[in-house]
């Protein structure tokens, strides 16, 4: 959730017995988390550990990133009732760091996770990430300058008007990235802790795509034609299925 207060991650409880009466007793989970007009991250994500993952963006807050004390410009990692986990790496909610403004999360089928992050005009990305890494924002973008300690990006789109990567989904043995800019979805094969070359598919077929999910044989992806940036088409938004076998 965003406000002029800042973010915040809340959960719902489900009513599983009567579905139609929707979500209710909303908890707070983590809350004074940096926002603004722009780069707020907010992807969330249930890994195999069972905990939560949550994306941040710096806020436009460029030195947050690097600040192990902020929780903007990273991945979080918290329990499902908000407590840290006694092996996160810097004793906080933190996981990873030096992001810029995260939109995509996706556990593989054997644990890894992978991001896709907007980058500045240089370089988008897909990173995999380990427990405490530094991904490097805001001192090196993409594979510009890349060093130690700052871990590179496994994909770029150079320049970043390519793709604008806006969601990510694991599926079938690839990721499947949702972009604003690039109009389509991109098929990306997953080759152990490497990636492929990127496939465009759809491209411009059905606009700005904004959210990317695995569901049932194939994904489900949802566009973004009417959020000002550019002309709505007949029938958006919408939701799509595309099956995959």
């Amino acid at each position: 959730v965003t406000t002029d207060a800042g973010n915040r991650v809340v959960a719902y409880q489900r009513n599983d017995t009567r579905p139609s009466s929707g979500f209710t007793n909303p908890t707070t989970l983590l809350d004074e988390i940096p926002a603004a007009g722009f780069h707020n991250g907010g992807q969330l994500a249930i890994g195999p550990d069972k905990h939560l993952y949550i994306a941040t963006g710096d806020a436009t807050e460029r030195a947050l990133a690097q600040d192990k004390n902020s929780v903007a410009g990273k991945i979080l990692r918290i329990t499902q009732d908000g407590a840290i986990p006694k092996d996160n790496p810097f004793g906080n909610a933190v996981w990873s760091m030096g992001h810029r403004n995260v939109q995509g999360l996706a556990f593989a089928d054997n644990g890894d996770l992978w991001s896709c992050e907007f980058g500045e005009k240089t370089a988008d990305e897909i990173n995999l990430i380990t427990k405490g890494g530094n991904y490097g924002w805001p001192e090196v973008e993409g594979n510009q300058g890349q060093r130690s300690p700052f871990l590179a990006p496994k994909l770029t789109w150079e320049p970043t008007a390519s793709s604008s990567p806006s969601a990510l989904a694991f599926a079938h043995g690839h990721l499947w990235v949702g972009a604003l800019m690039g109009r389509g979805v991109f098929q990306v094969p997953v080759e152990g802790q490497n990636l492929g070359e990127a496939t465009k598919l759809l491209g411009d077929q059905y606009g700005r795509i904004r959210a990317v999910v695995p569901w049932r044989d194939g994904i489900v992806f949802g566009t973004s034609n009417t959020d000002g940036r550019t002309s709505p088409r007949t029938g958006d938004d919408r939701l799509l299925y595309l099956p995959l076998i």
